[in-house]
């Protein structure tokens, strides 16, 4: 039986008159006829504008992990309300929250806010290269970091044909409107080809700034790292003055406490021990 939707498609076709292809984002369009327009939704459940409840698997992408509408987490919301809405000053809630994320994950001695994962991988990769004064960044193929210029390159959006063989990848940009100077900072690497990253750091490790990656590459079927990976990225970087950038937009806080970091860092502890003596005095840290 076919549903009726005859509300949601009048409100998406209202949408497509007011926003390109009626959405705030890519992701969201699904074709002209199967987009839909969420009106609600309860737990784990949405509801579009003709009533028809689906289970929303999406969650906002992640974060909605208590289901929607859960009443603890409206009643605190509320409760902050009515306080005040927005500040431009520090909140008590800021340092409340930076310390149990100091707490919860070993290594991070400070916390900086940003409003999105894109804004904040942004900052992270200026901050690498004002810190080793070098460009270029390591990324890795369909790892995804965010909408801006310096790292919308080989994602798992971008075309297979054009991503150039597994020895030697292309740098492939996602979208038009991308300088063709930002290719020349981009070196791309496959996800989890140990000699391939390995050789690529050797070549030019006295350009590159940063190697940023996925713990658990989100964007192309949850692809966990093999045993290793993360910690070979850490011991490279340590060893050639690399800032090491751990993108956990995705999995920070979920698949652990702490997310990823703390066991990066556990795996390495008897191999830094043992390198202690001989490494660099301005190796950056997670």
């Amino acid at each position: 039986m076919a549903l009726n939707q005859s509300k949601t498609q009048a409100a998406f076709h209202r949408a497509q008159e007011l926003m390109p292809y009626g959405v705030s984002s890519n992701f969201r369009y699904w074709d002209e006829v199967q987009t839909p327009v969420i009106a609600r939704g309860e737990g784990a459940y949405v509801w579009d504008m003709d009533g028809n409840r689906f289970i929303d698997y999406r969650l906002a992408f992640g974060p909605v992990i208590l289901g929607h509408a859960d009443k603890r987490v409206t009643a605190r919301v509320v409760e902050a309300l009515a306080n005040g809405n927005l500040f431009a000053h520090t909140h008590p809630l800021e340092l409340k929250v930076a310390e149990r994320m100091i707490r919860m994950c070993p290594g991070v001695e400070k916390v900086r806010y940003a409003n999105s994962g894109t804004e904040a991988t942004m900052h992270a990769l200026r901050v690498a290269r004002a810190h080793t004064n070098r460009e270029k960044v390591i990324k890795f193929e369909g790892n995804y970091h965010g909408f801006h210029d310096y790292l919308l390159f080989s994602t798992a959006s971008t075309p297979a044909g054009s991503l150039g063989s597994r020895r030697s990848p292309l740098s492939a940009q996602n979208t038009s409107g991308i300088p063709a100077a930002m290719r020349d900072l981009v070196i791309n690497v496959v996800y989890n080809n140990f000699e391939g990253l390995e050789r690529t750091v050797k070549a030019k490790w006295g350009e590159v700034a940063a190697i940023i990656v996925e713990p658990v590459a989100g964007n192309f079927a949850s692809v966990m790292p093999e045993k290793g990976w993360l910690e070979l990225i850490r011991k490279l970087c340590d060893e050639h003055g690399i800032v090491m950038i751990i993108d956990e937009v995705k999995t920070g806080f979920r698949i652990a406490k702490g997310g990823a970091t703390p066991e990066i860092r556990s795996a390495l502890r008897p191999w830094r021990k043992a390198s202690n003596r001989g490494s660099r005095d301005n190796s950056p840290r997670t």
